[in-house]
This record gives structure tokens, sequence and C-alpha cells, in this order.
């Protein structure tokens, strides 16, 4: 018979049975359903049943199933769903595999309560060793609890599934044994009232292990406790009801390994009330205080009991990919786990234009006790080797409680022990990290100018970011590394917004490319509906990379970030990436008058960026959009509603002009800073630019740049303030003059290089290019500890001199000048 559907109408019963059951065809019975199947006389010979229905009266077409001869002490071992006995003492068995709740007595119709015929059909394959089969939508009020192996089985996610209806306090599939499988289903859950932070499995849609563990002893031994293994989730949709309050979809926790999760669609219930993780890793959860300090310091730590001895297992070899992930909070957060994986993720922020609460990618919480409770077999691997590679996320807001980074490595757990020497807050002493990588990840966000892209705080280990493109939507906030400690890297990335780096050892950065502030967009419509991809280049007249998706795949406007080598796009001209189309439109009006220096230009007022912010976009000849020449950061713009103050460094050529009434507020801050005590940290071919000073650089040492440039910034392109030990070799300068953010400070004069009281400062190789508005391209303080500059050369005029160094260092240092020559090969002297 049809395990999906029932025949109707018993000739075709009839037909169907004969031909599975040719050679017992004298042994088949039909009747109308299992329900009445036990008011009937079944006559000896006949070792077959097939029915309609399971309940004929309930439904008349759901649930048939073939039955088949067996005896009490066979039956005595399944649910009484799967079997009947006729009035003539003859037990009958259910013979199906796969094996549906429908032949068990649910109605699947995802409204009515299936609870008890779905547990039936759990317990009945468990016992037999066949599929569950999922072929409708069934209801399910409470927790299923999945103790014995078993594979669940649907028929595709969209046409099938298990509603749950379940409270904070209770997990919605949960997996306690090895060997489960689940494919090929939508699995839904509702709950009334959101989770509170920390309650780890609480409120999910599946929930792989259990939070909290006691210690098992016999004969006054402790016995390890029993290890989940080998879960399989596949071609799944994991969602929330409409109106749910928000959990999260997927928490493998406890005493678990083996977790594969590959082809998920995992999807909020609204704006409002979204997932909370869409996987969450987490090795359990507080239960009790107690004293663990001679002080009487109380801590949580994350295990219910006092036994000293008292250990379990953390979450291992988990690896989720190819996830599609919307309306849902956090992608996933790691907590003293190891072997953990991410891959494949595409993560959408936003729903109909309506931000997420919160919006994060990764969580790794570095405060969780690591080796305290660690089993014998975990010892010395938590928190290692954790991945995350190949994720595209955009469209992220970052605000909520999960708002500080789009990537967090500074959560502190639960446990609380030792006391930060800066903050003076209870932490444990750090576990060391090893082998964690991220990479290949493109990040879009809209933050504000108190997060990050990146946040990576109190860490202890090695960790590295590779091919990361991090886009902040404002000029604060790229990356932030404080208080680490051991191998920190970052290779090729490109990140927009301010970089911090504060008390750190051991940090370095290879061909990578920090700006302070946004590049120039430029906005084009497309005449094809084929979508281009976040981050990747395109081509046409000019090269750019795409920094916003409008929607995927269907969109037709696109932003385009200029690349330094600018060239108009024009009209009619084709575009080329993943997508192909051609240009329709330049999305620039000449609808105002504009004047920038004097000079005057077509140009329109956009919409509000930022609170006091507001967009200008002009356009030049044949509405090629384009200036004559750079826009400087404070330059004074003129209109005939007023007049703005620029409020980001916009080169020639540049479609958009980003402004503030005056007077313009703007934080002052380097693109790269770095401060208190930091120290072996190096920047190797690395490009550097924006804010009012590209490096701001005070009590660091053991500090080196190797190759790369640094341009385009404020006041200074390179300051090096008191405390800082600074050498830089290779590396191109070309500030440019461009003015300090406030107002007030416009008129400052700008350095290339300015070495300060108290800072120290060694130079060689390096190229001083663009000097037409840089009053002197090397200052140094004369209470500056020393330093020197040798073999560099000055290809550009600053407006005074190329150096202004003190004859004399008021400390008794000296500043050497050695074989440094102009371009034409003239040498340079200190003035």
């Amino acid at each position: 018979m049809d395990r999906r559907s029932f025949l109707i109408g018993a000739g075709t019963v009839v037909a169907a049975a004969h031909t599975a059951f040719a050679q017992d065809a004298a042994t088949l019975i039909v009747l109308t359903d299992k329900v009445t199947a036990a008011q009937k006389s079944v006559p000896e010979g006949i070792s077959r049943v097939a029915t309609f229905a399971y309940d004929a009266a309930k439904h008349p077409t759901r649930g048939g199933a073939n039955y088949r001869l067996s005896d009490v002490d066979e039956t005595a071992r399944y649910p009484q769903a799967a079997w009947f006995s006729t009035v003539n003492g003859r037990y009958f068995l259910l013979d199906e595999s796969p094996a549906s709740p429908l032949m068990l007595g649910a109605i699947g119709d995802g409204k009515t309560e299936d609870a008890p015929a779905v547990q039936a059909a759990r317990d009945f394959c468990a016992v037999a060793g066949a599929p569950l089969l999922i072929d409708a939508y069934f209801a399910h009020s409470g927790t299923l609890e999945l103790i014995k192996p078993i594979t669940i089985r649907g028929v595709g996610r969209e046409r099938c599934g298990l509603y749950l209806s379940i409270d904070r306090e209770n997990e919605g599939v949960n997996i306690l044994t090895s060997g489960i499988t689940i494919e090929d289903i939508e699995i839904r859950a509702y709950i009334p009232k959101g989770i509170q932070n920390g309650q780890g499995s609480y409120g999910t849609c599946i929930t792989v292990g259990k939070i909290i563990y006691e210690p098992v002893r016999e004969n006054g031994k402790l016995i390890a406790p029993e290890l989940v293994t080998g879960t399989a989730l596949s071609r799944l949709k994991i969602t929330r009801a409409e109106g749910s309050a928000g959990a999260h979809a997927i928490a493998c926790t406890g005493r678990i390994s083996g977790v594969t999760g590959n082809d998920l669609l995992i999807e909020g219930a609204s704006p409002k009330n979204p997932h909370g993780d869409a996987v969450l890793v987490h090795w359990g959860t507080s239960g009790k205080d107690f004293d663990l300090h001679e002080d009487g310091t109380i801590v949580k730590p994350q295990i219910m009991h006092k036994d000293p001895e008292a250990f379990t297992y953390h979450p291992n070899n988990i690896r989720f990919e190819n996830l599609r992930v919307r309306n849902t909070g956090r992608l996933t957060a790691v907590s003293s786990a190891y072997a953990v994986h991410f891959a494949k993720v595409d993560y959408d922020g936003l729903d109909d234009d309506v931000p997420r609460n919160g919006l994060q990618i990764l969580d790794l919480v570095v405060g969780d006790d690591a080796d305290r409770y660690a089993h014998p077999d975990d010892q010395g691997k938590v928190f290692s080797n954790i991945g995350l590679s190949d994720v595209i996320a955009y469209n992220i807001t970052g605000y909520g409680i999960n708002g500080r980074a789009l990537i967090d490595v500074s959560g502190f757990g639960t446990s609380k022990q030792a006391k930060d020497p800066n903050t003076g807050a209870y932490y444990l002493d750090q576990p060391r990290w090893k082998n964690i990588e991220i990479a290949n990840v493109v990040m879009e966000a809209d933050l504000s100018d108190t997060t990050e892209l990146i946040n990576v705080r109190n860490f202890l280990g090695d960790i590295s970011f590779r091919d990361v493109h991090a886009i902040a939507k404002v000029s604060q906030g790229g990356i932030s590394v404080q208080q680490c400690e051991g191998s920190l890297r970052f290779d090729n990335c490109k990140v927009n917004g301010r970089t911090l780096v504060n008390d750190c050892d051991g940090l370095s950065m290879r061909d990578c490319q920090l700006s302070g502030s946004m590049f120039p967009q430029l906005a084009i419509t497309l005449d094809s509906s084929k979508g281009f991809v976040l981050g990747e280049q395109v081509t046409g007249g000019m090269s750019g990379v795409i920094g916003k998706v409008a929607a995927i795949p269907d969109e037709t406007t696109v932003n385009v970030q200029l690349l330094e080598d600018w060239k108009p796009f024009v009209e009619g001209e084709e575009l080329a990436g993943s997508g192909r189309g051609t240009i329709s439109t330049i999305a620039v009006a000449s609808n105002a008058t504009v004047t920038i220096g004097g000079e005057i230009t077509a140009g329109t007022l956009m919409s509000d960026l930022e609170a006091g912010g507001t967009l200008i976009s002009v356009a030049s000849e044949r509405a090629r959009p384009g200036l004559s020449r750079a826009v400087k950061i404070g330059d004074k713009i003129a209109f005939d509603g007023g007049v703005l103050y620029v409020t980001r460094y916009a080169p020639a050529n540049t479609a958009n002009i980003e402004v503030a009434p005056a007077p313009a507020a703007v934080k002052a801050g380097g693109a790269l800073a770095l401060e208190r005590r930091s120290r072996n940290i190096r920047f190797e071919g690395c490009g550097i630019s924006g804010s009012n000073r590209a490096v701001d650089a005070r009590n660091c040492n053991g500090v080196i740049f190797s190759g790369g440039h640094i341009r385009d910034a404020g006041q200074y392109g390179l300051l090096v303030g008191d405390g800082a030990d600074i050498s830089v070799t290779g590396t191109i300068l070309s500030n440019n003059g461009l003015r300090r953010l406030l107002q007030q400070d416009a008129t400052l004069a700008t350095r290339d290089i300015a070495v300060g009281a108290g800072g120290l400062f060694n130079g060689r190789d390096i190229r001083f290019e663009d000097s037409g508005r840089v009053v002197n391209n090397v200052s140094v303080n004369d209470a500056a500890l020393g330093g020197s500059l040798q073999n560099s050369v000055f290809a550009g005029t600053p407006v005074e001199a190329n150096l202004s160094v003190a004859s004399r260092l008021k400390g008794g240092g000296r500043f050497t000048l050695a074989d440094n020559r102009t371009a034409d090969g003239a040498a340079v002297k200190g003035n």
C-alpha cells in the first residue's frame, strides 16, 4: 500500500494488497479501519490485515496500513495504537516501514492535538527499527523526547512538519540518545513568552543533549555520563509560529559529540519575535550559587552540584553548513566547546525592511569554565578548533542585547572569579584558545558609533581572521581588540570603520585595508533581474565592490563602493559580476546648486543618513557623477538652503558627499588607534586611510609598520604620541592635508608624521607623496624621546618644509636624519 496516503475503494485496496502479497493472497483480509478491527473475528489462516483508515469515524481516508499476525508477548513491547486484538483472541501488529503517525491515530491537520499519536509512532519505530514518516502537519504540545535511536523522515520541508507548542522552560524536539536522524521536514515551535538570557536549550525547536547533569556514583565512584553522538539534521525548515516569542532554533548542549546540520532554512516569526540564535552551542547553565573561595566570593559555576569531582562532557565535533537564516538575532554563540564549525551561510538581517533586535554572526563566550569541570576525555581540548567560513551577512543593524559586534569574542559567561585590573569586574582566569579561524566572510552593517564589526576582548590564545570584508555604514566601529595576548592574525581583511588596539600583546595584520570612513558609493539601476552578491567586485567603465544588495535573488538597484582607481560608469554600458546587466540610469539628479570651495556644481540633497546628517549627490556633464577635485573633511558647502560641512572625505569624481549642518560636531579619532600597553604589534603591507588621524599611537611599544600605505587622513597620517615606540619601513604616506572633523579645528596644521612629547619613532625607506596641503611631512616635538629617519624620499612639496625637527630634544635624546632626499635626488635637511 501507498504509505503517504491511502487508497479509497475496496477494489483498489484488494488489488494493491494482492500485488504486494500475491504469494499470500489467501492469508489477507481488508477491513475498514484499525479501531473497529478489534470488534471483528478474524478467521484462522488469515495472517495479514489491510485497513482503509485508523479510525474511519474521525477521518475515513487517513491512517490506512498493513498489519501482520503477532502474539501478546510481542505486542506488549509496542504502544497500544500500533496493534489490535480481535474478538476471537488473535493479535495483529502494525507492519509498516516507514510508519506515519497517521497510522497510529493522528489527524495531521496541523491544528488538532496529535501528541499521543506522534509519540506512539516514535515508540513503535524505535522498537521496530523502522523510520518515522512525517507525511502531514502534526500538532504536538510539550517536548517530544527522542530517547532511542530513530530516523525521522519527511516528504519535503514545504509539505509536512511538526508544529510544537511549548513553554519557555522546555525544549521542542529533545534529542537525548545517539543515532538520531531528522530530514526533509519543517519543525515549528510556538512559545508564549521569550526565554531569559542564558537559558540555553529552553524554548528551542530542536535541542541536542541536555543542559544539566547531576553526577552519578556507584559504590562511591563517579560514573562517566553517557555521551550523545551521531545526530544528523538535513534539509529542514526550522521556524517560529506567528506570534511566538523569541528563543533559539537549535541548541547543542551538554554531553554531545558528532552533530551535523546541512541545508537548513531557519526563520523567525516576525520582526519583533525572531529566533534568538540559529544554532546555540552551550555547555550548560547556572544552577546553584555556592562558595568556592575562602574570601566568600559567590560564583555561579556551570554545574548543578557541589561535588568537586563532578564533571561532564563538553559539546564537540559539531558542524553546520549550507544555512539560510532570516528573522534571527544571532547566527551562533559558542560556549565551552571544541571542534565546532559553521560554513556556507546566507544571513539576512531585515524582514520587509524591519531590523532584528540585536543581530550578530558569531559570539565566542570567553569567560566560561574550560577544564575545571571537563570530562577527562575533554581535558585540554575545550576552546579549540572553532571555525566560521564562507558567510555572507547583510542588512545588520546591530542594536539590543546582541548588538555590540557582528563577531564578538568577548562575552564573559556566567562564571566569574578573577578581578579584572582595568574594569574591576570579576572574571574567571581566561582559558587559552587554540586554532580559532574566521575566513571568507562578507558582512555589512549599519552600526552606531558605540559598536564594532569585530570585537575581541579579554582573549588569550590563537585566533585568525582571513579574507574578511566588513562594511560599516558609519565611520566608527570597525575592529576593537583589547586586553588580548597570544597570536591574533588578520590576513587580507578589509574593514570600514575605526580600528582600536588596546592593551594587546601579539597582534599582526598582513595585506589589510583599514578605512576610518566609508568608501564613497554610487547607486545605479540595472535592467537585469539577476542578483549580484554582496562584497563581490564588479567591472564596467570603473571597478567597484557591491556594497548593498536590496534583495536576493531579484533586485534592480545596487550600491557600488568605489575602488581607488576611480573611472566613471556610463549609461548603456554593461556591468559584470556574478550577474550581468546594462546600466539604464545613473542615480544622480541635477536639481540643486551646490557651492564647494568657490566652485559651483550641480547636485541634489538626498534623504538623511544619520541623525543630523545629509547626503548630497552631485552630477557633472553628461549626467556622469563627479567633482572636479577632492572634497575634504570640514569643507564648507553653501547651497540655496543653508550651510553644510563635509563629514567624510570624498575623492575627486565622487558621486556622493556626506555632510552635516553647521556646526559640525563629529567625534575625533584615528582610523587605527594604538593605545594602552599594546606591544608586539605588526602591520605588513596594510593600507590605512580616513578619519582625522590615520594612525593614532600612544603608550605602545614594539609596533612595526612594514610596507603598505597611510593616506587620506585628517590632521595627521601618523601621530606618535606619549609612550609610543613606532618603527616604519618601506611605507608610503600621502596624507594630502585633510582637515579634522570639528569645524573649529579645520585650520590646524597637518603632518604626515608627527612625533609628539614622549614619543619615539624610527623610520626607514619611507616615501612621502601628495604633500600640497601638508604643512610638514615630518614634525618632531622637542619633548619627544628621540628616533631617526633614514633613506626616505620626499616626493611632494609641503606648505612650509619637509621636516620640522628640533635641534635639541629636552630629554637629552637625539632624532637622527640620514640619507633622506627629494624625488630628484636632492638632499633633504631639517630645520
